[in-house]
């Protein structure tokens, strides 16, 4: 009986993350964001890693409304800002994580090509100004992954409301 609670302990904490919560094998992780605000702007900054390779992701920030945040994102592989464009785009799949059947969104997306190898971080940093962020009870940052057509899986986030801003 003893072997068995053992097992179940040892596996279980296989796939905790610093953070304390189950994550799902073969997914990205995202940190909790560090939210600033400053001068009427309001930036977050958060760290994204275990791309599985061969895949497509896309990051963005969302909300529920009509249009995207209008934010200016930033993409860092350690000291080195990555050159990506971001876009605007609907982010589907919510319901089950936030209960809104979808997301205005902008962010980027990432290529398997673009992938930061093992081990290695990527810094996704959003700067909007707290009156474009003000339009929004509330924000969600999210990562999600390309699974064929226009299906586009979230594999982390995080909802945001005004209290943190």
């Amino acid at each position: 009986m003893q072997y068995k609670f053992l097992c179940v302990v040892v596996g279980t904490l296989l796939f905790l993350t610093p953070a304390g919560l189950l994550v799902a094998q073969g997914s990205a992780t995202m940190s909790a964001p560090v939210v600033r605000t400053a001068e009427g702007q309001v930036v977050f900054t958060t760290h994204l890693q275990d791309f599985v390779s061969g895949n497509k992701y896309r990051i963005g920030i969302g909300g529920v409304g009509s249009s995207a945040p209008d934010a200016t994102i930033e993409l860092e592989l350690g000291d080195t800002a990555l050159s990506k464009s971001a876009t605007d785009f609907t982010q589907g799949f919510t319901s089950h994580w936030w209960g809104v059947d979808e997301l205005k969104s902008r962010g980027v997306s990432l290529e398997a090509s673009d992938l930061p190898s093992p081990g290695q971080q990527l810094t996704f940093r959003v700067k909007l100004s707290r009156e474009a962020a003000d339009n929004f009870e509330k924000l969600y940052i999210f990562v999600s992954r390309d699974y064929g057509g226009s299906t586009w899986y979230l594999e982390d986030g995080v909802e945001l409301d005004q209290s943190y801003w």
